[in-house]
């Protein structure tokens, strides 16, 4: 799956399963833009290496997670603001996959209880396949 699928169908999995009180956005740091919006937007806080959702959970903390697609790799700013993470105990994953990306989710207290069961182990868990869940989500 690439980076791009992968990040659009786990928002549209949050759309349907993020409890109320998770708030979550996508800082845009990537794409291409013109050499004056980028010199304005770096002023103004856009840091290389921030990952693809930036949440705030409902306990209060902050969380990170990135995407890559299957031949992806962190860039060495991405490897800093992880490393940074793990060192201030912020929770942070790079996932390659939307079950593993629900899963981590749940973990995190981030879905309403009827979405992920993160306590099953992978092919035993109750919880609707990805494809069902954005079928449903997604005909709303």
């Amino acid at each position: 799956m690439k980076e791009r699928d992968l990040h659009i169908t786990v928002v549209a999995l949050l759309d349907v399963y993020a409890k109320p009180d998770l708030l979550w956005h996508h800082p845009a740091n990537g794409e291409n833009r013109n050499i004056v919006t980028a010199v304005r937007l770096k002023k103004m806080g856009v840091r290389a290496g921030t990952p693809d959702l930036c949440l705030t959970l409902p306990n209060g903390r902050s969380a990170f997670m990135e995407f890559k697609g299957s031949k992806g790799r962190l860039s060495p700013a991405q490897i800093v603001f992880r490393d940074n993470c793990h060192k201030i105990g912020a929770p942070y994953a790079l996932v390659t996959d939307p079950d593993d990306a629900m899963t981590i989710l749940a973990e995190w207290g981030a879905l309403l209880p009827v979405a992920w069961r993160a306590h099953q182990p992978r092919g035993q868990r109750n919880e609707p396949s990805v494809d069902a869940a954005l079928r449903r989500g997604l005909s709303r």
